[in-house]
């Protein structure tokens, strides 16, 4: 089940599906290689709406909450 990456869990991993937004946001997120197809991890999450750490292959980069809900993700199934 996809969902937007502010609700996959803090450590879970996933796929990127798809990127929603407007033109200036799609284009900031692939400028930090989050692009469709691409596999990421959730490292950690503020509270109260703050930034959101992902690591994209030996890459971490932290984005905004509400660039995050943009991010469309299909979480991995292994444990």
């Amino acid at each position: 089940m996809n969902k937007d990456l502010t609700l996959l869990d803090s450590g879970a991993s996933g796929k990127v599906v798809s990127l929603q937004g407007g033109l200036m946001a799609i284009k900031k997120l692939k400028a930090l290689g989050i692009v469709p197809g691409s596999n990421i991890v959730k490292k950690s999450a503020a509270l109260m709406h703050g930034p959101i750490i992902i690591q994209r292959g030996a890459v971490s980069v932290a984005i905004g909450f509400n660039l995050a809900k943009l991010v469309i993700v299909e979480p991995d199934t292994k444990k």
